[in-house]
């Protein structure tokens, strides 16, 4: 499957005591350059939770341009993580760019 930065994707998310897992959608942070020369996706996961979280970044369908939530979520910029593209299950849609670059400037001040 062909990924793009900005691609929300359902993938098995794996818990921080790696023992379990969750299948849920997440956001390819992954540039281009990244995602054509590695079997890897770097992926932010996105949470329909309803806590308050200063690490959190609000996503609702007025952020995509292509594609549906279920329902508004939060992207967890707190929670970087890898995944073999081929774990990847579908693509469900694409964040635009407007948004993409405010939750980028998130995710950097974490660094």
């Amino acid at each position: 499957m062909k990924i793009s930065q900005r691609d929300i994707l359902i993938v098995p998310f794996v818990y921080t005591n790696l023992k379990e897992y969750k299948v849920r959608p997440a956001i390819a942070f992954s540039n281009k350059r990244f995602n054509q020369r590695s079997a890897d996706c770097i992926l932010l996961p996105i949470t329909s939770s309803s806590k308050e979280n200063p690490f959190y970044f609000e996503v609702d369908n007025t952020n995509l341009s292509s594609g549906n939530l279920l329902k508004p979520s939060k992207i967890r910029t707190d929670k970087i993580f890898t995944v073999e593209k081929k774990l990847i299950r579908k693509k469900i849609g694409c964040m635009n760019q407007k948004s993409f670059k405010k939750m980028k400037e998130n995710v950097l001040k974490n660094f």
